[in-house]
């Protein structure tokens, strides 16, 4: 078994390391055997600093898997098929790790202190290795930051890959969140951030932390309108916060209750096909029901401008973070994504929506040679996943605007689909408009493809503003089927 590499002494210092913990691990399991179940997905042969403690362990881990008695004679005998009996010292120093006599049941206790030192070495040995690196030719710099970076935050990540309790923990937090959402719902709020559509909230509930949500559309079909709508939505709501001293205690007011603040929720939008000027103009046209297209050609007349220009007062203070760029790959989204979270503190606000328009004109962390569309997307999507999955992240709700096919499946590759954890179609009828729309507006539908917590497939009917570039809720009703439901006799919002 290769070890990794290990780094080295600097200046008489030794990596951390605790070989008292190590031969504790190996002496309880070796006296207890039933210990190993304990700590077996904790530790493996590289966690141990000391070559002879991790082959030993390895010998154990063996012999265990091959359903054979845990005890010094069946290691000794692995050991020696191998060549490695005399390399970690031999019987005697099996007997001596079992001297060691430790407490059998602080072998958990022992193994994460095991676990710990390793996971600082590799600290260590990953900046070592950065720092060499950084003193060559690096090539794009930022992709270099992004990758160091990237290298860090996977060794901190790795202890939450998995997430392990009895059934009795796990119905006890099952139990706390139906009560709270029993709560926001008797109260008139959606389980998550409400989408500002009252049917579509029905069935999903509002946008949830952790969803990766792609909405696709094609070209021109409005996928970057509801986006923006969502956006405006997220930046309307928020949460209040108990205000706390910098000991961490409460602080109270005059009559001793906690003293809290109205804390907004904040957005940050990734846009590869507009500017950020661009995108903010969008906004405020949707916001403020202003024409776009005649206030970019300059057809807009004094009324028009002065509802632009009121919109922009209005949704000026609103906490959202723009970024555009062509080079977006995952490395430099969660880079972008930090830096949207620290502006919007700076601001006030909790980043709580990522907007990312579109996938199929982002780029993978790595390019290959000759590497198909298809592969490239699925290598995209895969990240995306990872990142909406990532406990730093996982207060947010991930927003992903694709494009459609001739045969309506998100472009560049199926696997998309199996990436997210909900999927929304959006298509706008252009041609018709119904007998109960305001003028210049048309039928339009979300169409559920997937979801995680609820039902699916269903069919929410819209009505879409196309020169104000904004969606509204419309009088049809909801179905299940692939048909768009008749309108119904009931007032429009617009």
């Amino acid at each position: 078994m290769l070890r990794s590499v290990e780094p080295p002494i600097v200046a008489g210092r030794v990596p951390p390391h605790d070989l008292d913990a190590e031969a504790a691990v190996l002496s309880a399991v070796l006296l207890k055997p039933e210990a190993l179940d304990r700590i077996g997905n904790l530790l493996t042969q590289e966690h141990f600093y000391s070559e002879s403690n991790g082959w030993i362990f390895a010998a154990i881990q063996a012999v265990s898997a091959d359903s054979k008695p845990i005890d010094v004679v069946t290691v000794a005998d692995w050991l020696r098929a191998r060549e490695r009996f005399a390399n970690v010292g031999g019987m005697a120093y099996l007997r001596q790790i079992i001297d060691a006599t430790p407490a059998v049941w602080n072998v958990k206790a022992h193994a994460q202190i095991v676990r710990e030192r390793w996971r600082l070495r590799r600290v260590i040995a990953e900046c070592q290795r950065i720092s060499a690196e950084g003193y060559g030719d690096v090539g794009d710099p930022q992709q270099f930051i992004a990758g160091a970076e990237q290298a860090l935050y996977a060794l901190s990540s790795q202890p939450e890959h998995t997430t392990s309790m009895m059934l009795d923990e796990a119905l006890g937090l099952s139990v706390a969140g139906a009560v709270a959402m029993r709560y926001r719902t008797a109260t008139g709020a959606v389980a998550g951030t409400s989408t500002g559509i009252g049917r579509l909230d029905k069935l999903t509930g509002g946008l949830s932390s952790g969803d990766l949500l792609f909405i696709g559309a094609p070209t021109g079909g409005g996928k970057s309108a509801l986006a923006g709508g969502l956006v405006l939505e997220t930046c309307a709501q928020g949460f209040v916060e108990a205000q706390h001293d910098h000991l961490g205690a409460p602080v109270l007011d005059e009559n001793g209750a906690r003293v809290t603040r109205e804390v907004p929720y904040g957005a940050a939008i990734f846009t590869m096909e507009m500017s950020a000027p661009e995108y903010a103009t969008r906004l405020a046209c949707t916001s403020g029901h202003v024409d776009f297209m005649r206030l970019r050609t300059g057809e807009a007349d004094a009324a028009e401008m002065g509802g632009y220009i009121a919109a922009c007062d209005r949704i000026k203070a609103l906490p959202v973070y723009l970024e555009q760029r062509t080079d977006l790959s995952p490395a430099k989204l969660r880079a972008g994504v930090k830096a949207a979270r620290a502006a919007l503190r700076e601001r006030g606000a909790r980043l709580r929506t990522i907007v990312v328009d579109t996938v199929q004109l982002m780029e993978p962390d790595e390019r290959r040679d000759n590497e198909s569309e298809a592969n490239v997307v699925d290598r995209v999507g895969r990240e995306l996943r990872k990142l909406s999955q990532d406990a730093e992240f996982a207060d947010l709700t991930w927003i992903v605007c694709s494009q459609l096919n001739a045969d309506g499946q998100l472009r560049g590759s199926r696997a998309l689909d199996q990436h997210a954890v909900c999927v929304w179609i959006v298509s706008v009828d252009k041609a018709t408009r119904s007998s109960l729309a305001p003028e210049g507006v048309t039928t339009a539908r979300i169409h559920i493809r997937k979801q995680r917590n609820g039902p699916f497939p269903r069919n929410v009917p819209l009505w879409f503003h196309g020169r104000h570039t904004r969606f509204a809720e419309s009088s049809g009703s909801v179905v299940a089927d692939a048909d768009v439901a008749s309108s119904q006799d009931e007032e429009s919002p617009l």
